[in-house]
């Protein structure tokens, strides 16, 4: 390739298509990625995909699309300003929108090889009663959509959270509604006449950033399934959510695809996003990781600086690491993670001045921890025969970061397979994630017999200690929302605390569509880094559609001064 050639294809993809008419499809791939190869070592930032002519789905994978391609990025279409207090904002309840799909997309089942299952030490004693435990949002109120996909965070005042198209602002001292409007209310009054404006869908995502002491609360929205599709973002102008006024942006996502199950993170030096796309919201296309500058998020800056990678479908479900403490300095690279197809961390050093510098590496495959098959797509429940997604072919929001002691460590959790059509919880905390060889440091496997525990999120204070939500359900129980954890100085590997439940179902959920979560949030106090708080879905009462959301405020542990952590158990048993 000349020099002029090599430019182009550093600003433009390449995708070999194999036209079955000429070649025989399996003469034409092998053809095809020698191409493909050959493009790629060329010049190292073209993403290639191959491709057959007149067949449907996604483009096959090939190795040159291990490189993230620059070609196509998030851009800016519209923003808009809300003043004033977001009590002025008139509920409407939203007009009632079934899944996108009655099966999310999801991975074949697989396996992530390790050492045996560990016994875990027992539980010294039950995790502590909530502090503060209130009802957030439900659906015979403020929504229309199942599932909830509940998610939310806590600042120094206030605790925002949000469901499929609604969002309520809470006090932090006693728990009592200060607001709540619907995703549509807010982005028109504040401007906004596209689909932000008038289609938003849901996967909502609430952040406190830390950094900036600042909202930012998050869901996507489209016109019509041929795109395009958009990521609507309020950024709130002050620390004050309820009265402080907003920022709010709509992003158009490249390519007429929609980014799904869009989780973000708050960084050193950006706020990202990461997404599974679908080409206008049918085949799966590949992951994409965003980047939104900070800075210019948070003053409504006339240039909006933003950088895209978008990943092959080779990958799927990156969570962004999360800096909870807002620690994490300058020049530390953004973290990624996923474990399909093994588990794999990635990096991001972001250049703000010019994005060539940018530096995107991996995977690396994280070694040690304990091996894992993916729970069974849905679980029993009491008092009906339709059974309960899982989602267990992705890993749980958020990844957490921390850096207790001076070490920095990634946290994740996930639903796992328990035996005999049973979910379980898995959770890990990876060390050495600073270099390129990330290791689990401790690992493990939560399972009940005769039971399910699914759907966690895991969130670690500054002493180590965490606390883990999650879903129970069983033949016996109706789906119901508790959380265990444990101190910093517990054995590796183990909750100390018993897990105890926030709020217990009085109901089968019943919608024809099996679908329940798809996901809950865990967040850290700003006042103190050591308060822990929950957010996730029961069952209040019977209905088809009758979900309720629950926040509570727990504590796990002392912070007063940092963990010394016990040995890990030798004993390998599986007591299911």
């Amino acid at each position: 390739l000349g020099e002029a050639q090599q430019q182009a294809l550093a600003v433009s993809g390449v995708r070999v298509v194999v036209d079955p008419a000429v070649a025989p499809l399996a003469e034409g791939d092998q053809v095809a990625r020698g191409v493909a190869a050959a493009l790629a070592a060329a010049h190292p930032v073209v993403d290639v995909e191959v491709a057959r002519a007149g067949a449907p789905g996604a483009p096959v994978a090939t190795s040159g699309t291990d490189v993230p391609s620059t070609s196509k990025t998030i851009k800016l279409s519209e923003r808009g300003s809300f003043d004033g207090s977001v009590t002025s904002l008139k509920f409407q309840r939203p007009p009632r929108r079934n899944p996108r799909e009655q099966d999310e997309y999801k991975r074949a089942p697989s396996r992530v090889e390790g050492r045996p299952r560990q016994q875990a030490a027992p539980a010294i004693r039950q995790a502590e009663a909530p502090q503060l435990s209130f009802e957030a949002l439900d659906a015979a109120t403020y929504s229309n959509a199942t599932p909830p996909d509940p998610h939310g965070d806590v600042g120094p005042n206030h605790y925002i959270g949000a469901v499929n198209t609604a969002v309520g602002i809470f006090s932090k001292s006693d728990g009592s509604k200060l607001a709540s409007f619907s995703f549509d209310a807010f982005m028109s009054a504040a401007g906004l006449t596209g689909a932000c404006g008038t289609g938003n869908m849901g996967d909502p995502y609430i952040i406190y950033d830390r950094v900036s002491g600042r909202w930012l609360i998050t869901d996507m929205a489209w016109i019509n399934d041929a795109g395009p599709f958009y990521e609507c973002i309020a950024v709130s102008k002050t620390s004050n959510p309820v009265s402080g006024g907003y920022w709010t942006y709509s992003f158009e996502i490249p390519g007429n695809n929609l980014a799904d199950y869009p989780k973000f993170g708050a960084w050193a030096d950006g706020i990202y996003m990461t997404s599974n796309l679908f080409f206008q919201a049918g085949s799966y296309a590949g992951v994409e990781v965003d980047v939104f500058n900070r800075e210019d998020l948070i003053s409504n800056a006339v240039t909006i600086h933003m950088q895209t990678k978008t990943l092959s479908t080779s990958y799927w479900a990156l969570l962004p690491v999360n800096d909870e403490f807002g620690t994490a300095t300058d020049g530390t690279p953004a973290m990624f993670v996923s474990d399909d197809g093994g588990l794999r961390m990635w990096k991001w050093a972001i250049d703000w001045s010019d994005s060539a510098n940018s530096v995107w590496s991996g995977p690396f495959a994280v070694t040690g921890g304990q091996a894992y098959s993916w729970a069974p797509d849905r679980v029993t429940q009491r008092g009906t025969s339709e059974q309960l997604d899982t989602l267990s072919d992705r890993m749980m929001s958020a990844a957490q970061w921390s850096n207790v002691d001076g070490t920095p460590a990634v946290w994740i959790s996930r639903t796992i397979d328990a035996t005999s059509g049973r979910a379980g919880i898995y959770w890990a905390e990876i060390r050495g994630v600073g270099g390129s060889s990330p290791t689990i440091y401790q690992d493990m496997q939560y399972t009940v017999a005769n039971s399910n525990r699914w759907l966690p999120s895991l969130v670690v204070n500054k002493s180590g200690s965490m606390a883990i939500a999650f879903s129970i359900a069983d033949g016996s129980t109706y789906p119901s929302l508790a959380y265990a954890g444990r101190t910093g100085g517990a054995t590796l590997g183990s909750f100390d605390l018993s897990e105890r439940t926030i709020a217990s179902g009085l109901s089968a959920a019943v919608t024809t569509y099996s679908r329940w979560g798809d996901y809950f949030s865990a967040s850290l106090d700003p006042s103190d880094d050591c308060t822990a708080w929950l957010m996730g879905e029961y069952m209040s009462a019977s209905g088809r559609w009758n979900w309720t959301t629950r926040v509570a405020k727990v504590r796990v542990g002392s912070c007063e001064a940092a963990p010394v952590n016990a040995s890990v158990p030798t004993i390998d048993t599986d007591p299911k």
